[in-house]
């Protein structure tokens, strides 16, 4: 058995949980679109050709925000295409993903669909087969009221009032020697600038997301983000970050340290773009939008993180890992809110329980109101996955041994594993710093 402690105080707020954290995209290829939010022959199809099992899934998820249409397929979209009626729509060649797209789905289908969600909606322009003046006409098309071509276009298909789109993004990873378009570091910085300016004179209350490194192992990741940020810290109001994690040649240590490349990813971000505002004397918070992330081979996790994020301060055993040095066998996120204290726990061991105390000095913690982990069930390996066959063969299960006394909370971790506990608590007036150790 490993161990470790973690510290937390209730006091020591990192920030509000923001809404657009639990946040996914929809790109036209594969599955995504076509036979899978969309699939009209489908028995659960509503009248408009959306399947109702996978909008029943997502609403149960509680995805907030979700970015269209991509990907590397806006590079080469022509938004266009996707309006009007349907059966005059044009079948285009997807270079991207060396496919054809019937525009049977656009950018009226995806906002009727978004709505149905509960989603807010992140569009993406194409800045790289096309440009500013698209951009434009795009936005003009879906925000602006009525009374000029393009508005009354939109009316005329069929959407009398504006999508009200706020969130954009300045094309994506244009970094990339594969993207469409792929542009240098000062191309790419200058066409965003120009192309945001004109955007938010068209609709000053706009949020505009300029396209960082497409992953922390590009060798221009850092001189990227500070050359776009030269042309564009003025203008967009978040730069996009996208990180894709698998186990490689069975470096199952270095897999479950992910998330330390990712703080590392995200600390060197947020310090590049402090250095260029302070450089360029701006007072404005530019914020980190993590709009492309994944990890490879694993199913879902749900979990209703909100209010508040604690600082944690952990002392655990510790294995070494061939990508991240020497990392914590524990892992772990705190969030408050008044009456809540909702733990989330990672055990790296693969295979051993980790023994968790949690010292409740300044919570006053009433009871367990839930504890689940999702880890590897008995008899079977870490590569057991869920199929069509087996849907629920990975699925939260109980996490039975969570006991609160006077002491404190203790819990026992599986190895690998993933696990929540909420507790129902009340704050405790006292201004001594509280505890959490495990």
């Amino acid at each position: 058995m490993v161990h470790a402690r973690l510290s937390i105080d209730r006091c020591d707020v990192v920030a509000s949980v923001s809404p657009r954290l639990f946040g996914s995209f929809v790109e036209h290829m594969g599955r995504a679109v076509y036979t899978g939010i969309y699939e009209p022959a489908h028995p659960s199809a509503d009248e408009c050709g959306f399947r109702s099992d996978v909008l029943e899934l997502v609403r149960e998820l509680g995805a907030t925000v979700i970015r269209y249409p991509g990907g590397n397929f806006v590079s080469g979209y022509r938004w266009e295409d996707g309006v009007g009626p349907v059966s005059a729509r044009p079948v285009r060649l997807d270079a991207a993903w060396h496919s054809t797209e019937t525009n049977e789905v656009g950018l009226h289908e995806f906002a009727e669909w978004a709505e149905r969600a509960g989603a807010e909606i992140m569009q993406a322009v194409n800045l790289g087969m096309r440009g500013i003046e698209d951009a434009a006409a795009l936005l003009e098309y879906s925000n602006h009221r009525r009374h000029t071509a393009l508005s009354e276009q939109r009316r005329t298909n069929g959407r009398d009032e504006p999508f009200g789109i706020t969130l954009w993004c300045l094309g994506n990873e244009m970094d990339g020697p594969w993207q469409i378009g792929h542009k240098t570091a000062d191309e790419y910085g200058r066409l965003a600038a120009e192309t945001g300016r004109l955007m938010k004179w068209i609709d000053p209350g706009i949020e505009l997301v300029a396209a960082g490194s497409s992953n922390a192992d590009m060798p221009t990741f850092g001189s990227w983000e500070a050359t776009v940020l030269e042309h564009s810290a003025e203008i967009i109001d978040h730069i996009s970050l996208h990180a894709y994690y698998e186990e490689r040649d069975g470096d199952v240590d270095s897999f479950l340290a992910s998330s330390v490349g990712l703080d590392r990813y995200i600390r060197k971000v947020a310090e590049i773009i402090d250095s260029v505002l302070a450089a360029k004397r701006l007072d404005k918070i530019i914020g980190i939008s993590v709009d492309e992330w994944n990890v490879w081979y694993q199913t879902r996790f749900n979990a209703a993180a909100r209010g508040e994020v604690l600082r944690v301060a952990i002392e655990s055993d510790q294995h070494d890992t061939a990508l991240y040095g020497t990392v914590d066998l524990l892992d772990a996120v705190a969030t408050a809110t008044d009456d809540e204290l909702v733990l989330f726990l990672v055990n790296r061991s693969v295979n051993d329980d980790l023994q968790l105390h949690v010292d409740l000095a300044g919570v006053t913690a009433r009871h367990v109101l839930d504890s689940r982990t999702l880890c590897i069930p008995d008899g079977s390996t870490r590569f057991l996955s869920n199929t069509a066959s087996q849907p629920d063969a990975v699925s939260p299960q109980a996490l039975h041994q969570v006991h609160i006394d006077g002491e404190g909370l203790t819990a026992t971790l599986p190895p690998l594993s993933w696990s929540i506990v909420r507790l129902a608590t009340s704050v405790s007036p006292s201004t001594v710093q509280g505890d959490l150790r495990a």
